[in-house]
């Protein structure tokens, strides 16, 4: 069985009031899924901030952590709704999204 599993997605700010996001996936199935044959996007209100289709292989129960390159300033009064989205052909896709918001 080969499962990904959209793990977590994490704020985390700058010391200018920016922020950034960090994103963890795991192989949450019995196979080896080898290095890019999967790939990552994170969109935050709608708009692509990352994109990552040079993948790392996952061991079974084996997680990765994944970082935007690039900083978000929030518009004023803004709450940011992201969406985690895994690109990969596995025996449970529904967990292949995760959304959320995040609050200033």
């Amino acid at each position: 069985m080969k499962d990904i599993e959209a793990t977590f997605v994490k704020d985390q700010r700058t010391s200018m009031n920016g922020g950034y996001y960090s994103y963890k996936i795991t192989n949450t199935g019995e196979s080896l899924i080898e290095a890019d044959t999967y790939e990552l996007v994170l969109r935050v209100n709608g708009k692509k901030i990352s994109f990552d289709k040079d993948t790392r292989q996952l061991k079974p129960g084996q997680s990765i952590v994944y970082k935007t390159g690039k900083t978000i300033y929030q518009k004023k009064n803004e709450n940011l709704d992201y969406v985690l989205e895994i690109d990969f052909q596995d025996d449970n896709p529904a967990n292949n999204t995760l959304k959320g918001t995040t609050v200033f």
